[in-house]
């Protein structure tokens, strides 16, 4: 998605299924949009065990893209997703 991240998140649909990159370009997360505000997007976070949501705050998105669904996509996103989070585990 093309422009400035304030028209990237004007443009979301609830629903959609986004890649959004953070500025620290090691911090992306895939997800469902849950709400969309100009300051904030809120996402369900794919790969997650629990029904949990998370908030990204405007300024440190890089971009949003749309992002594929597919089963093997899906396992691929869970997978990253899980390896980072035991990864900032080890950290704390």
């Amino acid at each position: 998605m093309p422009g400035t991240v304030a028209g990237q998140l004007a443009r979301l649909q609830l629903g959609a299924v986004v890649r959004v990159v953070a500025r620290d370009p090691a911090r992306e997360v895939f997800g469902r949009v849950l709400e969309v505000q100009s300051h904030a997007l809120t996402l369900r976070p794919l790969g997650w065990l629990r029904d949990e949501s998370l908030t990204v705050l405007a300024d440190v998105i890089e971009r949003v893209e749309p992002a594929p669904l597919d089963e093997r996509a899906f396992r691929m996103i869970a997978s990253r997703q899980q390896a980072a989070r035991k990864e900032e585990h080890r950290g704390t």
